[in-house]
């Protein structure tokens, strides 16, 4: 049996398509919690019809953390998967990454690429993962290449269709994710056994949960990883936590959790030492970009030093701790001028 635990706060207006789309998966030993994580909407009304086909628990308002540690501790089944209560998944997710698992049992944890949908459910890219998260832009690298080990699919399992000619990718993926996560929750299935403290969700965090959960797993634990979209993504629904209105605190997170991975793995700092100083310099200064677009030039300069602590040579920090000493009109004209050009140019 696989436990698919839906974390929910406030999201009535999605919740039953994510339901749905569990319950019109190909594999139907399935296991359905639903964590309202102290909604205020009418969340509870609208999952009543369901109340026979899912466990609904309510908690007082806790974060996200704490809605997925509960569910975990609630689950019966021997694999657990999380969805999002605004994702859904396509029907053969559950049964395609289940049979991969079964075939590779030094894996602990498998994801996927995933399509991103807007807030009205309509289909605006079908691959996203490599757009979605910043590590491959910033540091010009393949969701493929992160894998040292690779199997054709129709190799380890029956699945019929097109997607028997695609790959299962799959190893040790600790440092790469240090470089920055690049796994959505929504995509993932986990053996049951491999989710004991401490590798739990850290519920001090609100956001950058992901990052900090992953990178623990994958400390002792391998992943793999299919480039087949099993999951949609919904994006720009009001209230996400991705929202800009975190930026600051995701980043900072981001940064603490480094940090403590630094400080508790001696080996990997002294081998490491190059990349923590580029990934860290990094980190700072979209710290530093971020205060400076909201005019705190305070704080994008104190950021900006933090990164050239690491890269004494970014320019790209140098520019941004200059320009934290023009007057906030200059900057806020530039932006202007900026939003204009880029205006022209959609119009195109």
């Amino acid at each position: 049996m696989i436990s698919v635990i839906i974390p929910t706060y406030n999201c009535s207006d999605y919740i039953i398509e994510a339901i749905e789309s569990v319950l019109n998966q190909t594999y139907k030993d399935v296991e359905i919690i639903v964590i309202d994580d102290g909604s205020t909407d009418d969340t509870y009304k609208i999952l009543k019809p369901y109340l026979h086909k899912i466990k609904y628990i309510y908690q007082d308002n806790s974060g996200p953390s704490r809605a997925r540690n509960v569910g975990i501790q609630e689950a019966k089944g021997e694999y657990i998967a999380f969805l999002d209560a605004d994702d859904k998944w396509r029907t053969f997710k559950i049964y395609l990454q289940l049979s991969l698992l079964e075939a590779l049992p030094d894996v602990n944890m498998i994801f996927s690429n995933y399509a991103v949908i807007d807030k009205n459910g309509t289909l605006i890219v079908d691959s996203y993962i490599e757009k979605g998260f910043p590590i491959f832009s910033e540091y010009k690298v393949k969701i493929k290449g992160i894998f040292n080990k690779v199997i054709p699919i129709k190799k380890i399992c029956n699945f019929d269709g097109l997607l028997s000619d695609s790959y299962v990718y799959y190893g040790n993926i600790f440092d790469k994710l240090f470089m920055g996560n690049f796994i959505l929750p929504s995509t993932e299935i986990i053996r049951r056994s491999s989710l004991r403290p401490p590798f739990l969700f850290n519920e001090k965090y609100k956001c950058a949960v992901d990052q900090d959960f992953h990178l623990r797993f994958s400390k002792n634990h391998k992943i793999a990883y299919i480039d087949i979209s099993t999951t949609e993504y919904r994006i720009n629904r009001k209230g996400q936590l991705s929202g800009k209105q975190n930026t600051s605190q995701l980043i900072l997170n981001t940064i603490e959790t480094r940090l403590r991975v630094i400080n508790e793995d001696s080996e990997f700092l002294s081998q490491k030492r190059g990349l923590i100083k580029k990934v860290l310099a990094k980190d700072f200064l979209r710290l530093s970009y971020y205060y400076l677009s909201e005019l705190d030039m305070k704080s994008s300069r104190k950021y900006a030093i933090s990164s050239l602590r690491y890269k004494p040579l970014l320019i790209k920090s140098w520019v941004i701790f200059l320009s934290s000493f023009f007057p906030p009109f200059v900057l806020s004209l530039i932006r202007s001028f900026k939003f204009f050009i880029k205006s022209l140019s959609s119009k195109k």
